[in-house]
Protein backbone atom coordinates (compact mmCIF):
# COMPACT_ATOMS: atom_id res chain seq x y z
CA UNK A 1 0.00 0.00 0.00
CA UNK A 2 1.18 3.55 -1.08
CA UNK A 3 1.05 6.43 1.83
CA UNK A 4 -0.78 8.24 -1.30
CA UNK A 5 -3.75 5.73 -1.26
CA UNK A 6 -4.13 6.51 2.52
CA UNK A 7 -3.24 10.53 2.56
CA UNK A 8 -5.15 13.56 0.97
CA UNK A 9 -3.29 15.89 -0.82
CA UNK A 10 -3.14 19.22 0.93
CA UNK A 11 -2.15 21.37 -1.99
CA UNK A 12 -4.51 24.40 -2.52
CA UNK A 13 -6.58 23.95 0.82
CA UNK A 14 -7.51 26.53 2.80
CA UNK A 15 -7.36 25.31 6.15
CA UNK A 16 -8.10 28.30 8.19
CA UNK A 17 -11.55 28.12 6.15
CA UNK A 18 -11.68 24.16 6.41
CA UNK A 19 -11.06 24.14 9.63
CA UNK A 20 -13.00 27.06 11.36
CA UNK A 21 -15.77 25.20 12.84
CA UNK A 22 -12.97 22.83 14.60
CA UNK A 23 -11.75 26.17 16.27
CA UNK A 24 -13.27 25.29 20.13
CA UNK A 25 -10.83 22.00 19.68
CA UNK A 26 -7.94 22.65 17.89
CA UNK A 27 -4.47 25.32 19.51
CA UNK A 28 -4.33 28.65 18.38
CA UNK A 29 -1.42 27.68 16.09
CA UNK A 30 -0.48 24.80 14.73
CA UNK A 31 1.14 23.27 11.63
CA UNK A 32 -1.13 20.60 9.58
CA UNK A 33 1.08 17.55 8.58
CA UNK A 34 -0.85 14.80 7.50
CA UNK A 35 -4.35 14.16 6.64
CA UNK A 36 -5.58 11.26 6.09
CA UNK A 37 -9.16 9.73 4.10
CA UNK A 38 -10.77 10.06 6.74
CA UNK A 39 -10.31 13.65 7.44
CA UNK A 40 -8.62 13.15 10.43
CA UNK A 41 -5.92 15.94 10.64
CA UNK A 42 -1.95 15.01 12.47
CA UNK A 43 -0.92 18.52 13.58
CA UNK A 44 2.45 19.60 14.89
CA UNK A 45 1.67 22.32 17.40
CA UNK A 46 5.15 25.10 18.70
CA UNK A 47 5.65 22.91 21.88
CA UNK A 48 7.49 20.27 19.51
CA UNK A 49 4.49 18.10 20.07
CA UNK A 50 1.83 16.42 17.29
CA UNK A 51 -1.56 15.60 17.75
CA UNK A 52 -4.12 13.87 15.97
CA UNK A 53 -7.58 15.43 15.71
CA UNK A 54 -10.55 12.47 15.03
CA UNK A 55 -13.62 14.36 13.65
CA UNK A 56 -15.67 11.18 13.83
CA UNK A 57 -14.69 11.26 17.72
CA UNK A 58 -14.55 15.17 18.05
CA UNK A 59 -11.14 14.76 19.82
CA UNK A 60 -7.65 16.15 19.85
CA UNK A 61 -5.42 13.45 21.07
CA UNK A 62 -1.77 14.39 22.10
CA UNK A 63 0.31 11.31 20.60
CA UNK A 64 2.67 9.91 22.81
CA UNK A 65 6.26 11.18 22.53
CA UNK A 66 8.43 8.55 20.75
CA UNK A 67 5.50 9.26 17.80
CA UNK A 68 6.39 12.86 18.06
CA UNK A 69 10.02 12.49 18.10
CA UNK A 70 9.69 10.30 14.89
CA UNK A 71 7.48 12.92 13.08
CA UNK A 72 9.68 15.98 14.15
CA UNK A 73 12.48 14.13 12.04
CA UNK A 74 10.43 13.56 9.37
CA UNK A 75 9.26 16.80 9.12
CA UNK A 76 12.78 18.47 9.58
CA UNK A 77 13.50 16.14 6.42
CA UNK A 78 10.82 16.91 4.70
CA UNK A 79 11.70 20.57 5.33
CA UNK A 80 15.31 20.33 4.01
CA UNK A 81 14.09 18.28 0.77
CA UNK A 82 11.76 21.32 -0.08
CA UNK A 83 13.42 24.02 1.50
Amino acid sequence: MNNRDYLIDQQGLDWAKLLSTWHWLLPREFTVWLVNRFGDLFIAVDDSTVHMLDIGAERLRRLPKAMTISAGRLMSLNRRRTG
